[in-house]
């Protein structure tokens, strides 16, 4: 077999007579310096062909050469973010359509970073100000050190000064060091007369209504209604108040539109064109209730109500028995939205006695109003029906990070209780939905967890976690699991590390992460190998992944470091261009991201540079792994209109350059564009499972401009009673649920350099190929591809549209997935294949 110096010397021996011959005929043409130009062009590629494809076999022809050594054995299926339930908009994730139905306490959590000159008595926080709370806010709560020379080590602080003067016997510290605390109590996030955590609001200023310890159902804590003066109190939890900035049209349900003008005929419908949380089909509200030292007649009125709605309210009235023991109250209905009533949904609990009756009580917890029905972890039916159709190979939960207690709150299932978040002393505090949720989803659709895990976690913390972790493998048959280091920890803040001291975050990520490790091992040693370990980075932020990266470590394939990756303002997306255009737009902001040299600005160049930056920015013999926790192209600055913006990220195009992005990813670190001795990407994921539209701050982008976009969603919403057929899923969602049919098995590296704007990979199960091709062409390129041995695929498929290259999937089904026209011929271990214009196709069996 020829070497690869020898076959570079046959090449330049051939392209050198090429360009004698062309020269001659040239001088009879009388265009030398065309066709020179021309030659030295295809020699360039061809040489850059062979430095770039050690592994593959460099092609003869114009044809794309899969390699015969896998890259990657266990490829990951293109991952998904899961954001927070949400009261107001598409994600609504839950059965419980309630935030915080357990009446959770408030619970803040801060991480303190050591001030200079710390003693053995006291010590001042530089992260203080993040959390700015009264004189003896933090008195006699424990505190635990996770960077330093003592680590570890937990103690007890003395007093607290505002300002951020601690006092205790403390253990010895260093400027710079991270101390992490965190209390609960009934006060944290109660507002007397105004609100309860988790956005439920007291109606008529009444001060009778308060969180309370002294009774709770589960968890720590209820809501408490004093009702010894015979009269009425109530609370209540307002939903579906959201809307979107773009719309289509009423005239075809596909064009997009900011106002009726936009549409000519017809008038522009936006989001809610239906209920984000419907009342349709068998529907259950209820509570626990006690009822305490009364001698009236305690009720409980529960009640449902839509604004501007066909059906108005339901009610029912329950007659509690008073003997101070816990009851569960419940009432059954149908409900009756149609398509029109989108107005604000309002979940009413009104407590009374009938006549005053000293220290009279009623306590009630885990409250309910949802579907009768629904899916693993307590999610909704549609959740389930969603992601079974994208199909995700990670589900990533990144909001947990600002959770402070890894049992009850951290673990809890919240289809009956929940935590608060720590953001803000004083804050009206949000609800989330727990891991446990999380690991039952991703277990029912065959996806694994990734968890971002808190900054303010101790070692018992850490510790529970893991124990959970344990079970959750044991329960849900996860292959791994990915454990990351809170999220984009670099943004300062009352919980995090901060943005100046990635040194040291590393250095508690290390701890926390050999602290899981080694309690797997000990306790679940058949599942401690298939834990992955992840450091924050970003791009833009220089510095920061070799800073975390470095404290973990560098000989272990199962640590890395992650990025976002998904465009902000590289090229920016400008007004009153074609729709071809936003698509290169896409295809050539995806280009940047993943190699390097084209373009200098700091969006650019993201992935070739945080690659360098793994192991300390010392690649050499690195074993450290790269993943992309929001991966997508699209856009984010410019002066394009939120019309012009959508059609860009929420429209047909966006499948295109959205799959192209994913195979680079797995190009990446390996034999592809930027050939390195690193790894393929481990695990890439797509932000974010539901999301109407997000606005841009003009501050954040070079050219003072931002936009409003679909950027995030991947699906429009979880609605299956009304509009189009379900489920509702943008152009993203189906690149995405596409891709992961082909991706699967082991990952082979592909050559596609013979023809420009096309990438590609190629996966191998058993003894069965696959592929995901892109081009990023406006002209269909025609392909052939030489497999290795094995079963070549047989089908091909490829994302659709109805119409035009404007189509979207804002209140339609316009953009599908469907069969390659002209399909795929074989001939021996050659495929041929035509790509469509600006298209994702994946090769199947």
């Amino acid at each position: 077999m020829a070497t690869h110096s020898t076959r570079r010397a046959v090449l330049l021996l051939t392209l050198a007579l090429s360009l004698f011959l062309l020269a001659i005929l040239a001088r009879v043409n009388g265009d030398l310096r065309h066709l020179v130009s021309r030659s030295l062009a295809t020699a360039r590629t061809a040489l850059a062909s062979m430095k770039s494809s050690s592994v593959l076999h460099s092609p003869k022809g114009n044809y794309a050469a899969v390699s015969e050594t896998a890259a990657m054995p266990n490829a990951m299926r293109i991952g998904l973010n899961m954001d927070a339930q949400s009261q107001y908009d598409t994600r609504a994730y839950l059965m419980n359509y309630l935030d915080n139905p357990g009446f959770e306490q408030g619970i803040v959590g801060h991480v303190i970073v050591v001030g200079p000159n710390p003693s053995s008595s006291s010590f001042t926080d530089k992260n203080d100000n993040y959390d700015a709370v009264g004189t003896g806010f933090w008195n006699g709560v424990t505190a635990s050190v996770r960077s330093g020379i003592s680590a570890g080590t937990s103690f007890p602080i003395a007093s607290y000064a505002a300002g951020g003067t601690y006092t205790c016997k403390c253990p010895f510290l260093a400027a710079g060091d991270l101390i992490v605390i965190k209390t609960s109590n009934p006060s944290l996030g109660y507002v007397s007369g105004h609100t309860l955590p988790g956005n439920w609001v007291i109606n008529n200023s009444d001060s009778g209504v308060m969180l309370s310890t002294a009774q709770h159902y589960a968890g720590t804590s209820s809501v408490l209604f004093d009702i010894h003066d015979g009269g009425g109190h109530s609370i209540e939890f307002g939903m579906d108040s959201s809307g979107a900035s773009v719309g289509t049209c009423s005239k075809d349900s596909v064009t997009l539109c900011q106002n009726s003008a936009d549409c000519g005929i017809g008038t522009c419908n936006k989001a809610p064109t239906y209920a984000f949380h419907p009342v349709t089909g068998p529907m259950s509200m209820s509570l626990y209730a006690l009822a305490s030292d009364t001698a009236g007649t305690p009720t409980i009125k529960l009640t449902l109500s839509r604004s501007d709605s066909s059906w108005r309210s339901f009610s029912h009235s329950f007659d509690l028995t008073p003997d101070g023991a816990w009851h569960q109250y419940s009432y059954e209905f149908i409900g009756s939205d149609t398509s029109k009533d989108t107005g604000m949904l309002i979940f009413a609990i009104d407590a009374q006695n009938g006549a005053a009756s000293a220290d009279a009580k009623i306590y009630v917890d885990n409250a309910f109003l949802g579907p009768a029905t629904g899916a693993a972890g307590g999610f909704r039916k549609e959740v389930l029906t969603t992601l079974k159709a994208l199909n995700p190979g990670t589900l990533r939960y990144m909001i947990p990070q600002t959770l402070t207690q890894s049992d009850d709150y951290f673990e809890g299932n919240d289809y009956e209780k929940g935590p608060s978040n720590d953001y803000s002393v004083g804050a009206n505090f949000t609800w989330y939905f727990s891991l446990k949720d999380l690991y039952a989803m991703a277990g029912a659709i065959g996806a694994n967890p990734w968890v971002s895990i808190p900054d303010v976690f101790s070692d018992a913390d850490t510790n529970s976690f893991a124990a959970n972790l344990c079970t959750a493998f044991s329960n849900n048959r996860f292959s791994r699991a990915f454990v990351e280091q809170s999220n984009e920890d670099w943004v300062s803040g009352s919980h995090t590390a901060g943005g100046s001291e990635t040194v040291q975050y590393g250095q508690l990520a290390n701890r926390n992460f050999g602290l899981i490790n080694t309690y797997m091992t000990s306790k679940c040693a058949g599942y401690a190998g298939d834990v992955y370990f992840v450091v924050n980075g970003q791009e833009a932020n220089g510095g920061v992944l070799a800073n975390t990266s470095a404290q973990i470590p560098t000989d272990n394939p199962h640590y890395g470091g992650d990025i976002a990756d998904y465009v902000p303002s590289a090229n920016e997306q400008n007004a009153r261009q074609t729709l071809e255009q936003y698509a290169a737009l896409g295809f050539n902001n995806s280009l940047n991201q993943f190699t390097s040299g084209i373009e200098s600005n700091p969006f650019t160049n993201t992935v070739p540079g945080n690659i360098g930056n793994l192991c300390g920015g010392k690649p050499s013999g690195c074993r450290q792994f790269l993943a992309i926790y929001e991966n997508g192209s699209s856009n984010q600055c410019g002066t394009a209109t939120p019309v012009e913006a959508y059609e860009m990220s929420a429209g047909w195009m966006a499948a295109g350059f959205n799959g192209q992005n994913w195979i680079l990813g797995f190009s990446a670190g390996s034999n592809g564009i930027n050939s390195g001795t690193l790894s393929p990407m481990l695990a890439q994921n797509t932000f974010n499972f539901a999301q109407l539209d997000y606005t841009t701050s003009g501050a954040g982008c070079p050219s003072g401009h931002g936009t409003t976009s679909a950027l995030w969603g991947v699906v429009h919403d979880l609605d299956s009673a009304f509009g189009a057929p379900f489920p509702h899923i943008r152009p993203i969602g189906w690149a995405m649920a596409l891709a992961n049919r082909a991706i699967t098995g082991a990952y082979y590296p592909m050559d596609t350099s013979n023809f420009t704007g096309v990438y590609g990979a190629a996966f191998k199960s058993g003894n069965n190929w696959s592929a995901l091709l892109s081009n990023s062409n406006n002209r269909g390129v025609t392909i052939e591809i030489i497999f290795p041995a094995g079963k070549l695929p047989s089908v091909g498929e490829t994302i659709l549209y109805s119409r035009t290259i404007a189509d979207n999937n804002e209140n339609s089904n316009s953009v599908k997935i469907g069969p390659l026209a002209g399909g795929i011929t074989t001939a021996g271990q050659k495929v041929s294949v035509a790509l469509p214009p600006l298209s994702l196709v994946a090769l199947e069996q």
